[in-house]
């Protein structure tokens, strides 16, 4: 059984920084095809991960670009760092005692950015419904942030329970 927990372990480990790799990329080429739409935006538009509607927001001013835009690459940033703190906790997680007050605290990190990528995703999601010829889920990656706020949800509960364990094996270290 334990070996088979850390090969999982170890396959998940190896999958969340495929994941946080491919997200940063995303997320970086996001931020220099922004920087180079205002210098060339036809070339910009030829960029990896970018959309040529991007630019129809410019039309609409500038300033309305670049908070768009700031939050887009806010979004793709925030899922790269839950992924890298996923990769935090995957390395800290000791088998032979998993519950451990870094386990709970990386939890609740996680579950607090998952809750900052609704929050964004909801006030991005929120602008684009006012324009109907805009496909939201071309923009953020996100068709619905409400996923985020139940995978949040779920996310915090697991490290109220992480928390209670601690309290539990702290109890039963000191009865013995």
């Amino acid at each position: 059984m334990k070996t088979t927990t850390s090969t999982i372990l170890t396959v998940l480990k190896i999958l969340t920084w495929i994941v946080f790799i491919g997200l940063s990329i995303k997320c970086g080429s996001q931020i220099i095809a922004f920087i180079i739409g205002f210098i060339n935006p036809d070339y910009a538009q030829n960029m990896y991960e970018v959309n040529g509607d991007w630019f129809k927001i410019k039309e609409q001013g500038i300033w309305v670009y670049i908070c768009v835009m700031s939050a887009i690459i806010a979004i793709s940033a925030f899922k790269a760092n839950i992924w890298f703190m996923l990769i935090g906790l995957l390395s800290r997680l000791n088998l032979e005692s998993p519950f451990s007050m870094d386990v709970a605290k990386r939890l609740e990190g996680i579950a607090y950015q998952l809750l900052v990528v609704w929050l964004a995703g909801s006030i991005v999601n929120s602008y684009f419904e006012r324009y109907e010829n805009y496909d939201l889920d071309t923009f953020t990656g996100i068709d619905s942030a409400n996923e985020f706020l139940f995978v949040a949800g779920v996310v915090y509960v697991i490290s109220q329970i992480f928390k209670r364990g601690i309290e539990m094996q702290e109890e039963n270290e000191l009865t013995v």
